[in-house]
C-alpha cells in the first residue's frame, strides 16, 4: 500500500540537514527549532543594553517548554517575570506567592482577557551573581528558589535544577547582546529586535506546568528590584510611545494584548518512534488553529539527523470503514528504514506542491498548510495520474494525520526514517 509514496521517495535528491536539538545557553541559534512568537514593539526606559526584552521565541517538544527571550537584565537585581498560562484555572488579576522573592508587590496586576497566568519565573542578578525561582500563583502555591545558580558568575548555564515544583529546569543568561531596540519610548527596530540572539533561555518541563494539551500563553516583563515598579518592557509589547509603567497595575487600559500564545493543536499518534543515527527521535508538532475556517496550520519537523538528506512531510486521510495501522520497518528501494509508518491504513498525500521538498541545511522546516488545497489521497490515481498532483479542503469534524519521512544514510541499520506522527482534528 505505500508503494507509490516509497517510489517517490527514493526518487528525490540528496542535501544535508544538521542538528535541531535545543541547547539552553542563553543563545537562540539557527537549528534549535525556535518560532519568533513576539517581537518588541517600543525601545526601553530601562537602559538600552541594561534591560530589554528584544523578541520571544518558543519551541514546544513532546516534553519541554523552550522559550528563548534575547536581551540584557541590568546587574542590579532588577526582576526578569515569565508569566505562564498552561492549565485551566490561574489568575487574570495577579496573586503571587508572598514568599516568592517578593513577587506579591505585583498583586493586583490585570492582566488582558484569556490570559490567566499559573506559574511564574523569576530571574535576577547582581554582585556577580545569578538566581531564579519557579513556583505556582497564589498565596498557597508552592515555589522553588535557587541561589547563585551560576556560582560565582552572573552568566552562564545550568540543567536540571529540581526542587519541590519542578523536575528539571534549565535556566541560561547570555548578557553580551549589545543589538535590539534602543533607549527611548519610541517605536521600537523590529528588525534588530529579531535579530538579536543572546539573552535569556529557559527549559520547562511540560509536566511541572500542569500542561496536558491546547495552547499555552505566556508574558513576559521587567520590573524594579523589589516588584513594584514596572518597565516598558514587555512581551506581548507595549504601544509605541509608552513609557514605564511604574506603579500602573491594569494592562486592559494598554493597546494589544501583553501576552502571546504558544499554539498546538496536534495530538500524538501512538506508535513507535526510533532514534535516528543522531541518537534521538525526530519531532513533528502543529501550531495554530484546528478551525477549518481560520486556515491556520503550520507543521513543524525538528530534531533531524545532522547525516541526513531529503526530508518531506505526507498525511494520510482514512475514508469510511478504513481504519488506522502501522507497517514496521517498510522496503523502500531494496532497503529496509529504521522507523515505521504510523499512519497507514488509508490512502498517502504528498506534500510536494511547488518547492515543498525539503533538503534542508538546519535540521527543521515548517509547512503552512493551505487547508483548502492539501494533497489529497482520496483521488489517488485519478487519471491515471499520482496522488501528489491532486488536493482536497479539510472538513469540519475530519481527522488528518502527518508523518515525517527523511533519509538516514549512516544509521547502519537502513537508509531512511521516520519522525513522530500526528493527527489534527478540524472543527
Amino acid at each position: 500500500m505505500c508503494r507509490s509514496l516509497f517510489t517517490a521517495l527514493n526518487a528525490i535528491a540528496l542535501s544535508s540537514l544538521s542538528l535541531a536539538q535545543v541547547t539552553v545557553d542563553g543563545q537562540r541559534l539557527a537549528g534549535e527549532g525556535y518560532t519568533l512568537l513576539s517581537t518588541q514593539t517600543v525601545n526601553t526606559q530601562f537602559g538600552d543594553n541594561q534591560s530589554e526584552l528584544n523578541a520571544a521565541w518558543v519551541r514546544v517538544t513532546s516534553d519541554h517548554l523552550y522559550v528563548a527571550i534575547p536581551g540584557n537584565l541590568e546587574s542590579n537585581f532588577n526582576k526578569f517575570d515569565l508569566l505562564i498560562d498552561s492549565k485551566a484555572g490561574g489568575f487574570n488579576t495577579l496573586q503571587a506567592n508572598s514568599g516568592m522573592d517578593g513577587a506579591s508587590a505585583l498583586d493586583g496586576l490585570k492582566f488582558d482577557s484569556g490570559f490567566d497566568p499559573d506559574f511564574l519565573v523569576v530571574c535576577r542578578r547582581g554582585s556577580f551573581r545569578f538566581y531564579v525561582d519557579f513556583g505556582e500563583l497564589g498565596s498557597s502555591g508552592s515555589y522553588d528558589s535557587f541561589a547563585e545558580v551560576f556560582g560565582t558568575n552572573d552568566f552562564g548555564a545550568v540543567q536540571d535544577l529540581s526542587g519541590s515544583v519542578t523536575t528539571g529546569l534549565d535556566v541560561a543568561y547570555n548578557g553580551l547582546n549589545s543589538g535590539g531596540v534602543s533607549s527611548g519610548t519610541g517605536a521600537a527596530d523590529s528588525s534588530a529586535a529579531q535579530a538579536a540572539f543572546q539573552g535569556l533561555e529557559f527549559g520547562i518541563p511540560l509536566a511541572d506546568l500542569g500542561w496536558t494539551g491546547g495552547d499555552i500563553q505566556l508574558c513576559a516583563m521587567v520590573v524594579s528590584n523589589d516588584h513594584s515598579f514596572l518597565s516598558n518592557q514587555f512581551l506581548g509589547g507595549l504601544p509605541a510611545g509608552t513609557d514605564n509603567l511604574g506603579y500602573s497595575r491594569d494592562l486592559t487600559l494598554l493597546g494589544g494584548d501583553q501576552h502571546f500564545d504558544v499554539p498546538r493543536v496536534d495530538a500524538q499518534v501512538t506508535c513507535s518512534v526510533t532514534h535516528h543515527s543522531g541518537g534521538f527521535p525526530a519531532k513533528l508538532a502543529a501550531y495554530g488553529s484546528d478551525s477549518v475556517s481560520d486556515n491556520d496550520l503550520s507543521l513543524v519537523v525538528t530534531g533531524l539527523p545532522t547525516t541526513g538528506t531529503t526530508a518531506y512531510l505526507f498525511n494520510a486521510f482514512l475514508a469510511p470503514g478504513q481504519t488506522l495501522s502501522t507497517v514496521s520497518t517498510p522496503t523502500i528501494a531494496g532497503v529496509t528504514a529504521s522507523g515505521d509508518v504510523c499512519i497507514a491504513g488509508g490512502t498517502f498525500g504528498r506534500h510536494v506542491f511547488g518547492s515543498d521538498i525539503y533538503m534542508g541545511t538546519d535540521g527543521t522546516f515548517t509547512i503552512d498548510v493551505d487547508l483548502g488545497d492539501i494533497p489529497s489521497p482520496r483521488d489517488a490515481g485519478v487519471g491515471g495520474n499520482p496522488s501528489y498532483l491532486y488536493s482536497t479542503s479539510a472538513l469540519a469534524g475530519e481527522t488528518w494525520y502527518w508523518q515525517c519521512w527523511f533519509r538516514d544514510p549512516t544509521s547502519g541499520t537502513g537508509h531512511s526514517n521516520f519522525s513522530e506522527a500526528i493527527s489534527v482534528t478540524f472543527q
